[in-house]
């Protein structure tokens, strides 16, 4: 009995040693798989890598009898053969894996590069997720002086409710399985907290209505999108809603690509005009450029762009902006007008494919 206990005992060791080998090799191809890939945004799901690692524990011994009695030259060969064979089939699996997570998703691409209907209405429900979490706490210099004047207990209760409202958020997404297109620094965010990292975040996320606004257009969901010097309402992004996920996927329509495109040209345009007024305020404008000064260009865009039907008619050789020309708005206006053009622009240039990646997060923004 003791023999067999020991050899029992051997067998079990050596089984944990080799699960431990082909699962370390595994993980450090799928960690190389995914970095190539660009999927660092996406994981194998967890009951998948658990399977495949009960099914080469179970198979490894009937492989290494059946090599030694089907080919007994080459039964010292057998487990490193199994060793190289799981590692690379169970690798495969799961980045298979990674790559059917994000098919339809963040870098799911027709031929032109452009996300597919079903991954724009997914980023909508997402981004609308993360623009609800972003309006519960206040910036973090407002929080900082009412948190002066509360108490411990105080404190800590307001931290328990902010966690009790942002976790149903996240319970909603990993139930509706789109947890997985959730990328890295919008996960970080729903799940920061309080933390002063998430500050920026979290202004990012207050204007992510004007973004949501834009792939509703796209979606065909709203018939336009408000002017360029008017702020997308919440009211909009709550009556967005989705009693199933996944049937809202399926039936989701883009319009067509040269509209959309349109609209990206004139979310652009008035992006361009809020980096001139700030280089302008800057200084770095000044002199002429082929033979123009910047108020001439400036002037000639705005008429242009009038004479197409994109904006008004310019005021004072202007872009019109809140019944004034574009360079007579206030600073706290021109702040305001800044975000709306530059939110608009990024959700178009997504749309029409301008991230590499295709990650939002790493969408451009150039003009």
């Amino acid at each position: 009995m003791s023999h067999l206990n020991a050899a029992f005992a051997g067998l079990f060791l050596e089984s944990v040693l080799f699960g431990l080998i082909i699962g370390g090799l595994t993980g450090l191809l799928v960690l190389l798989g995914r970095f190539f890939l660009r999927r660092t945004s996406h994981s194998p799901r967890a009951m998948l890598a658990l399977s495949l690692g009960i099914g080469v524990a179970l198979i490894q011994y009937p492989w290494d009898f059946t090599i030694r009695k089907a080919f007994p030259k080459f039964a010292d060969l057998s487990l490193g053969g199994y060793l190289i064979a799981a590692t690379v089939f169970c690798a495969a699996v799961l980045l298979r894996d990674i790559l059917s997570q994000s098919n339809d998703a963040h870098v799911p691409y027709f031929s032109q590069g452009t996300p597919n209907a079903g991954a724009v209405m997914k980023r909508a429900i997402i981004l609308k997720a993360i623009y609800a979490a972003g309006l519960v706490v206040p910036p973090m210099d407002v929080l900082q002086e009412m948190m002066a004047q509360w108490s411990a207990e105080e404190s800590e209760q307001f931290k328990k409710d902010i966690g009790e409202f942002t976790q149903p958020i996240v319970e909603q997404l990993k139930s509706s399985d789109l947890w997985r297109d959730v990328e890295a620094g919008e996960r970080a965010f729903l799940q920061g907290g309080l933390s002063s990292e998430n500050d920026q975040a979290r202004i990012d996320a207050s204007w992510l209505a004007e973004s949501i606004a834009c792939l509703l257009w796209a979606l065909q969901m709203i018939p336009s999108l408000p002017p360029y010097d008017q702020e997308t309402g919440s009211d909009l992004v709550q009556e967005f809603k989705a009693a199933s996920i996944q049937e809202a996927v399926n039936r989701a329509q883009l319009r067509p690509k040269d509209e959309i495109e349109k609209q990206r040209n004139l979310a652009e345009l008035w992006h361009w005009r809020a980096r001139t007024r700030r280089l302008q305020e800057e200084g770095k404008l000044d002199g002429q450029y082929s033979g123009l000064t910047i108020a001439q260009i400036i002037a000639m865009t705005a008429s242009k762009a009038a004479d197409k039907g994109d904006i008004g008619q310019p005021i004072n050789g202007d872009f019109p902006a809140l019944g004034k020309s574009y360079g007579e708005l206030t600073s706290d206006e021109f702040a305001v007008m800044t975000s709306i053009a530059q939110e608009r622009h990024k959700a178009f240039n997504w749309l029409c494919g301008r991230s590499k990646s295709g990650l939002w997060a790493d969408t451009p923004t150039d003009t």
